[in-house]
């Protein structure tokens, strides 16, 4: 369910690591400890930021920022419908 859209996307100088902005709507709580991973939709591979859930009941505000995140790993099968492979 989208709770909000990709605003930019920067790369930080310093350290390569990816910057991305986000206007969330109003009304969904995010915490402190909310993980951010970058996901794959279907065949075409349309791109999405799943937002996690976690434990703290800190909520951030408008500004702050999200550090819990999760690498965008292919799984095995992702891997092998991309490049034209029969599933086992």
């Amino acid at each position: 369910m989208p709770v909000g859209r990709v605003s930019a996307i920067r790369v930080n100088p310093e350290n390569f690591a990816a910057m991305v902005e986000m206007k969330i709507d109003k009304g969904v709580p995010l915490t402190e400890d909310t993980i951010a991973s970058v996901k794959t939709q279907g065949l075409i591979g349309d791109k999405y930021v799943k937002l996690s859930p976690g434990g703290s009941t800190t909520e951030l505000k408008s500004g702050d920022t999200m550090v819990e995140t999760e690498s965008a790993v292919d799984s095995r099968t992702d891997q092998q419908v991309r490049h034209g492979q029969g599933l086992t």
